[in-house]
């Protein structure tokens, strides 16, 4: 059970590069982006529960993020056919994501992803995006979700500037400056 958790990491990782080599929004294409996601959540259920967590873990599952979440981009983007603002936009928020994870590089001497209440907020709505898509094709859900995924960025942003420690499960800003526990039940 030990190595379970990043068994499902790897696998999600192996199962996003797949992604780019059938149809977008066919169904073999969400079949094996349901898989993607269900490891997503699995991973981490199955670590805490069986108490087999590690750094190593936790870094191998925000690679897992990153991947999947390029991957998603380089395959829908084109599909939706955005305005330059958006892209910009969305571009920016990605700059904002590196520039975080430079900092923490720097401060705390390892590159770190927070799972944020915000983040995870991203995470889940940018998971299921896609499925929008095959409703409705309108700027409304691309705006909100890139307005949330702004807030969260920039969240992240402050917490590596100004906490004190850092915990990558940190809930939020203000659990982060004042020192509540963060944990996860």
């Amino acid at each position: 059970m030990k190595y379970v958790p990043n068994i499902l990491s790897i696998t999600r990782i192996v199962l996003a590069v797949t992604l780019l080599l059938v149809a977008p929004l066919s169904r073999q294409f969400f079949v094996i982006y349901v898989v993607c996601g269900i490891s997503d959540i699995a991973d981490g259920i199955i670590a805490r529960r069986f108490k087999v967590t590690s750094a190593f873990g936790s870094r191998l599952d925000s690679i897992g993020d990153v991947v999947l979440t390029l991957i998603m981009l380089y395959i829908i983007l084109p599909i939706i056919l955005l305005p330059i603002w958006l892209l910009v936009w969305i571009f920016l928020i990605i700059v904002l994501r590196f520039i975080s994870v430079g900092i923490a590089i720097y401060r705390y001497r390892k590159p770190t992803l927070l799972h944020t209440i915000l983040n995870r907020a991203v995470a889940m709505a940018l998971f299921l995006f896609p499925f929008s898509l095959v409703l409705r094709n309108t700027l409304t859900i691309p705006i909100i979700l890139t307005t949330i995924a702004s807030v969260a960025a920039i969240e992240e942003l402050l917490i590596i500037i100004q906490a004190p420690t850092l915990d990558p499960n940190v809930k939020s800003y203000r659990a982060a400056i004042s020192g509540n526990d963060s944990r996860n039940p």
